[in-house]
């Protein structure tokens, strides 16, 4: 059954980039969404910049306002540059699962949504560590949430002490689709994914 659903979710995330990517689609919510993230020229950070010291853990939300919007999907890709060796020690959600795992959120489990893309790792030739997931609403009437919630969270365990710490939304890889297949817009507020 686990099977099925995430191919479904797998499926979906795939027609709904495909309808997003055609010129006949385009947006034109008044209100704006959030989601961490905003593809703008210049990335604005998904987190505010924080300090971590060596021996702590450090927890990463990502977070989503789609002021109200019924959303079928959405899917990021956060990257955090590091200078020198990485400073930071996954700690994976879900020992069941291959790879490294993010902790998604219990409540829009509960919800009707699937995360079929759920991955952490660290690219060592350019420095990154890179989250990449995404989520679907498999319901038939969508989901709707009135305000800011948290689909995921990244556990890190501080490998040494680091500053101005921030994860960055990839513009391309950064979609809010709704669940009558138009992309939203997003908007730079940091903390928090916010659709135009």
């Amino acid at each position: 059954m686990k099977l099925i659903l995430v191919l479904v979710g797998v499926i979906s995330v795939a027609g709904l980039w495909l309808v997003s990517r055609s010129s006949v689609v385009q947006n034109k919510t008044e209100e704006p969404a959030t989601m961490n993230a905003n593809p703008s020229p210049e990335p604005i950070p998904v987190s505010e910049p924080r300090d971590a010291a060596a021996g702590e853990t450090a927890a990463f939300e990502i977070k989503l306002n789609a002021k109200g919007k019924n959303i079928a999907a959405l899917a990021t890709r956060l990257t955090y540059r590091f200078e020198g060796t990485n400073p930071f020690k996954v700690i994976d959600a879900s020992t069941k699962k291959e790879g490294l795992q993010l902790q998604s959120s219990a409540q829009l489990q509960e919800a009707g949504w699937a995360f079929p893309v759920n991955k952490v790792y660290v690219d060592q030739e350019q420095n990154m560590l890179i989250v990449d997931f995404s989520a679907v609403n498999l319901t038939p009437e969508g989901y709707v949430a009135a305000g800011e919630e948290t689909v995921g969270t990244v556990q890190l365990q501080v490998l040494r002490d680091v500053s101005g710490v921030v994860f960055v939304p990839d513009p391309e890889q950064t979609k809010v689709i709704t669940k009558q297949g138009e992309e939203l817009t997003l908007e730079n507020k940091p903390g928090v994914l916010w659709v135009k």
